[in-house]
C-alpha cells in the first residue's frame, strides 16, 4: 500500500510540475530573443495588400510569438474588407494570420485611391 500511495504522490508531484511549466513558459520565453517575430505569413488575401495587413498588426521590435493574438486580430479585422482574421504562430518567430475577406461589390474613389465597397 505504501509504494502505490509515493506512486501516487510522485505522479502528482509531475503532473503539478507539468502544469506549472505549461503555464509559466509562455510569459518566459516570451522574453527570449529567440522567440521575436521575425517573419509573417499571411494566407487568404485575394484584394487585401500584405503590406496593409502588416502595417494593420502594429508589431513592435519586441513582438514574441507568444503575445496575447487578439489584440492582433482585431486590429486586421478593423481593416475594410476583412470578415474575419485567425492569428498563430510557428515557433521559432513565425505568426500565422489567416484573413478571410468580404467580396467586393464595387470600387468608390477615397481620396487619390479607390476603396472597396461591399454589400
Amino acid at each position: 500500500m505504501a509504494g502505490r500511495l509515493s506512486s501516487a504522490k510522485k505522479l502528482l508531484g509531475a503532473a503539478g510540475l507539468g502544469a506549472a511549466v505549461w503555464l509559466g513558459a509562455p510569459p518566459l520565453l516570451r522574453e527570449l530573443e529567440f522567440f521575436r517575430v521575425r517573419r509573417v505569413e499571411i494566407t487568404g488575401l485575394q484584394y487585401l495588400e500584405p503590406s496593409k495587413v502588416i502595417a494593420a498588426l502594429r508589431l513592435s521590435s519586441k513582438a514574441s510569438v507568444f503575445d496575447d493574438p487578439a489584440p492582433l486580430a482585431r486590429r486586421v479585422l478593423a481593416l475594410p474588407g476583412v470578415a474575419s482574421a485567425e492569428v498563430g504562430h510557428h515557433v521559432p518567430g513565425t505568426l500565422l494570420i489567416e484573413v478571410h475577406e468580404v467580396a467586393p461589390v464595387a470600387l468608390t474613389a477615397r481620396g487619390d485611391a479607390l476603396a472597396m465597397v461591399d454589400a
